[in-house]
């Protein structure tokens, strides 16, 4: 399986060191604002990227968003609107109308 990071504070870092010790996963890319630890988290065999964007356009199956909670409905939902399989650390938003708008707009065949 493989799988990108947005956020490479502790918790990204940690989630990206799992990915690669994993067999049967592949670190695509990590995305951070702070290009030094995008590239520390990423190691040595996958990308480092400070735009979402260009994050977002690499082939992965699946997206574990670990950044500040303001930047979740965007990783989220960009990550979703591609196809891809989401796990993003708790809580999805900070108000309900966040939650609810990003769950109204959810393709259907995904789960966050």
């Amino acid at each position: 399986m493989r799988i990108g990071v947005v956020g490479a504070g502790v918790i990204g870092a940690l989630r990206a060191q799992t990915i690669r010790d994993n067999p049967d996963t592949q670190l695509v890319a990590v995305c951070d604002v702070v290009p030094a630890a995008a590239k520390a988290a990423a190691g040595p065999d996958a990308m480092a990227v400070t735009e979402l964007a260009r994050f977002l356009d690499q082939p992965m199956d699946a997206v574990f968003v670990s950044s500040p909670l303001h930047l979740h409905d965007e990783a989220c939902l960009g990550a979703l609107e591609r196809g891809m399989h989401v796990l993003c650390e708790k809580p999805l938003a900070n108000t309900v109308e966040a939650v609810s708008y990003t769950h109204l707009t959810l393709p259907t065949n995904r789960e966050v």
